[in-house]
């Protein structure tokens, strides 16, 4: 629709000036902003954004700045939150103004932001996802699924045993199985199931596309409408070709559901229930849809998020042997050797492996900057102005890095979550699952998974010393590198997994 316009350089520069000019002369009556660093004329602090790993920098500039850091970007106010007590005050107590999410341009494009249930506005579509999600993966829900990822975790401890050099792709194929199982009954084929492959792929792309720094179409909006053939809209293929990922990520696994349904295989999926209850209670097209995207991002996020926590946990045993140790030793009391852990009858009799697990998510947690919230209303916290529109971070890194709540927070330490008498403490871990209205509604399935996949290698096999991609130790978790993205993986290490017993 745009071939036949010529794109000038000198156009788009003039829409900037004007849009930060305006900008500017609205808000000049109202800047008692957060403190942050001094942004530079026209571009504001476009050149700030770090790179890789902005929670680490983030953190580092709360010791500068403070709790609540201020940036602005072309017009938009973007703050970084590094306190737990005010991520609470906003996110919790303020929860009818911090609950909307930013609208991300490149995510629009890509045709995720009208159906992945993290990046949704706030809204009626929103609400129907929750609702989606209270109904298969609530509290009382979950451990019903445990007879379903009991077989994945057999297989996982089989191929460890058969090739634990490839532990990273093992977990991965592990994660992809369970999510795949409940959701839509499905089993995959191999490594190379094409229907894992796609998610995978999908679920990437979107991931790197949330960060400002990561696509200037997020910073300048207006850059969607310019023609295709420009080179440096890079975006605008990456969009398209995950358009096409999206769709097929959605057909495929709702004809498989289908194709059981009509053949009453009589297998279990989560989405074959909820679309046979939506029928009975004469549902329309519309609440089918919305099923059917809910169950799509469902089994995307919880892939990736399973992958990371039980990579991390991995790592964390890896580099601590005395915390592996004494994991096993519980693990042998309490459940024995001729046996598997089972999440539902032993976990509660496990305080230390689940202390393990919540120091893995406070160590190194999946989403170590939060999911971005957006401000419904202008606001004033702690004398400070923050516009309707603002884009607000919670960095969760830099609350596990609170000293004061968390001493010595770069060790690997489960006995922090442990009352005097060996029993856990209240604090569960909930801030790595986000805040408010808005905290993860699967965190419970992730919960379920990763504890026990964590809990069944641990009591089968010992974790030896990790190396990078070189051969080179791992000495601490500084040492590993993490991808960029909404949830993050630690990336390039392996470590020696060997039996326990024969």
């Amino acid at each position: 629709m745009f071939t036949a316009i010529p794109f000038c350089p000198l156009v788009a520069v003039s829409l900037v000036i004007i849009f930060v000019f305006n900008s500017h002369h609205r808000n000049r009556r109202k800047t008692h902003y957060p403190p942050g660093p001094k942004p530079r004329l026209l571009v504001g602090n476009f050149f700030d954004f770090p790179k890789t790993e902005p929670w680490k920098v983030y953190h580092g500039w709360g010791k500068v700045y403070g709790e609540m850091i201020h940036l602005k970007v072309l017009g938009q106010h973007i703050i970084i939150i590094n306190s737990q007590k005010l991520a609470d005050a906003m996110f919790e107590k303020r929860s009818r103004i911090y609950s909307d999410r930013p609208l991300f341009p490149m995510l629009d494009l890509m045709g995720w932001s009208k159906m992945n249930t993290a990046m949704l506005r706030y809204g009626p579509n929103w609400r129907m996802h929750r609702r989606i999600y209270q109904q298969g993966f609530r509290a009382n829900v979950v451990p019903d699924y445990q007879s379903i990822l009991s077989p994945k975790v057999g297989q996982l401890l089989s191929n460890l045993h058969q090739s634990p050099d490839l532990f990273s792709t093992h977990i991965r194929g592990y994660a992809t199985a369970a999510i795949l199982a409940v959701v839509y009954g499905y089993e995959t084929s191999s490594s190379n199931d094409t229907l894992a492959q796609i998610t995978e792929e999908a679920t990437r792309t979107s991931s790197d596309a949330t960060h400002a720094s990561a696509a200037v179409v997020n910073l300048l909006p207006f850059l969607r409408h310019l023609p295709l053939e420009f080179p440096i809209f890079e975006f605008q293929r990456i969009a398209l070709r995950t358009r096409k990922l999206l769709k097929e990520m959605r057909r495929l696994p709702y004809e498989y559901v289908k194709n059981n349904t009509e053949t009453s295989s009589g297998k279990f999926s989560l989405l074959g229930d909820l679309l046979e209850n939506h029928t009975a209670n004469g549902g329309d097209k519309y609440q089918e849809d919305v099923i059917i995207d809910t169950l799509t991002t469902a089994y995307a996020a919880g892939q990736e998020t399973t992958v990371s926590l039980l990579t991390a946990s991995l790592l964390a045993m890896a580099l601590h042997p005395e915390a592996q140790k004494r994991a096993q030793r519980e693990l042998d009391t309490v459940v024995g050797k001729d046996r598997l852990p089972s999440f539902t009858t032993d976990r509660s009799n496990l305080p230390y492996v689940e202390a393990v697990l919540r120091e893995t998510l406070r160590w190194s947690p999946s989403v170590p900057l939060g999911v971005p919230h957006a401000a419904f209303l202008d606001d004033t916290i702690d004398g400070y102005f923050i516009p309707k529109g603002t884009l607000v971070l919670g960095n969760t890194w830099a609350m596990t890095r609170d000293e004061s709540v968390y001493p010595e927070p770069e060790s690997f330490i489960p006995e922090r979550f442990l009352s005097g008498d060996g029993t856990l403490n209240e604090d569960e871990m909930l801030l790595s699952f986000g805040f408010g209205r808005r905290i993860c509604p699967g965190r419970y399935f992730a919960i379920l998974t990763v504890w026990t996949a964590m809990a069944s290698i641990l009591s089968q096999f010992e974790i030896g010393q990790p190396e990078d991609e070189a051969g080179m130790p791992i000495k601490s978790l500084a040492d590993v590198k993490y991808s960029d993205g909404i949830i993050s993986l630690p990336e390039h290490f392996r470590c020696m997994i060997k039996p326990r017993r024969e």
